[in-house]
């Protein structure tokens, strides 16, 4: 058989506790209000520039397409071709 003790939550300040939140953000401390943590941007022109060096020696001129080839293959320069390729022939 189990038994089950009742907590009462009479005097619990939500408020006091910096992971829970209320609607109107009252109590709660100000170092975690509104704030989520945010990775900063990658500069992705920088993080594939030898990728799309490669590419432009290539003769694949059109950076823009190169940078969105490479981030959508995480800047595997081989399966770029392939998927700017297989969306040139779609076109």
């Amino acid at each position: 058989m189990f038994l089950f003790k009742t907590i009462s939550l009479a005097g619990f300040n939500p408020g006091l506790n910096p992971l829970i939140q209320n609607q109107n953000n009252v109590g709660l401390n100000p170092l975690f209000q509104n704030r989520m943590p945010v990775a900063p941007p990658i500069n992705f022109e920088e993080k594939y520039k030898d990728q799309l060096s490669k590419l432009n020696e290539m003769g694949f001129s059109d950076k823009v397409a190169n940078l969105e080839a490479l981030k959508a293959t995480n800047g595997n320069v081989e399966v770029a071709i392939e998927r700017m390729m297989n969306l040139n022939s779609e076109k």
